[in-house]
């Protein structure tokens, strides 16, 4: 008798032991995983942290808006700012109307040996209308999100997060702590 109660007690501290083991690194995996933001490989040199862009054609309103979210935020990039020279611009912003795709904007990269040379930004007019003022502010903010070297995520709390109708809901209109983060990581 004595034998088996001892085999059980050694069954339960050893079934004790592995859930206080699968907790603590449950616990420690949630914290180490504070920041889900996700960077693109290319960044922009030194000489180019305060990206100028320049409109090619008519713009949304909302863009100076999203613009001012971003220089306002904390980042270690510089102001972002318009000019009136595209010659001198590494960021263009176009208007497209387009209905034959699903983005209502996107940001294309040219990057060389891992340095951004130029971005083109579209923001496509097609879905102007369903978005309203809140969603095209908050395309705006993300596309920028991408110039300055953060991806796509899942996470619904994010500027980054891709549907633009789902950031308006959550109330995420401009850059949060976590994309932040991500661009001061990067620069």
């Amino acid at each position: 008798m004595r034998r088996f109660s001892q085999r059980y007690t050694s069954t339960i501290n050893k079934k004790a032991l592995s859930l206080l083991l699968l907790g603590t690194i449950a616990c420690f995996v949630a914290v180490v995983n504070v920041n889900a933001y996700d960077l693109t490989p290319s960044r922009w040199s030194s000489n180019k942290l305060n990206p100028l862009y320049y409109y090619v054609n008519s713009q949304w309103s909302e863009f100076a808006t999203a613009r001012n979210d971003w220089n306002n935020a904390g980042t270690h990039i510089g102001s972002f700012y318009s000019i009136a020279n595209p010659e001198y611009a590494w960021v263009s912003v176009t208007k497209v109307t387009d209905s034959g795709v699903t983005w209502p904007g996107r940001c294309l990269v040219m990057a060389t040996g891992g340095w951004i040379d130029a971005v083109d930004i579209e923001l496509n007019d097609y879905y102007s209308s369903t978005l309203g003022t809140d969603g095209r502010r908050t395309v705006c903010a993300h596309e920028i999100g991408h110039c300055f070297s953060l991806k796509d995520e899942n996470d619904l709390w994010c500027l980054m997060h891709q549907g633009a109708l789902d950031r308006v809901a959550h109330g995420i209109l401009g850059p949060q702590d976590d994309d932040i983060s991500g661009v001061n990581a990067a620069y």
